[in-house]
């Protein structure tokens, strides 16, 4: 399993939070052109995710986490 959470922080900066069910390297891509690209290693569990901010601004992002040969597309939303 692996959602991306963000939520829009009052000064207008967006915050993101990765909720994993194993450890492994989170690909995101934006959903605009240009295309914004980020890769970072995610722990399991939950963790904050670090996006530059073009694309943690972009809420129609894609990721994908991979772990081995194995990958996986993750949700992305907002905040419940």
């Amino acid at each position: 399993m692996c959602i991306l959470e963000y939520r829009v922080d009052p000064g207008g900066s967006t915050s993101w939070t990765a909720l994993t069910t194993l450890d492994g390297e989170l690909a995101a891509s934006g959903s605009t052109r240009p295309v914004h690209r980020s890769t970072l290693k995610l722990p399991e569990g939950v963790a904050a995710v670090a996006l530059p901010a073009a694309l943690a601004r972009d809420h129609g992002l894609r990721a994908v986490l991979s772990n081995g040969s194995k990958h996986f597309s993750c949700l992305v939303g907002p905040e419940s």
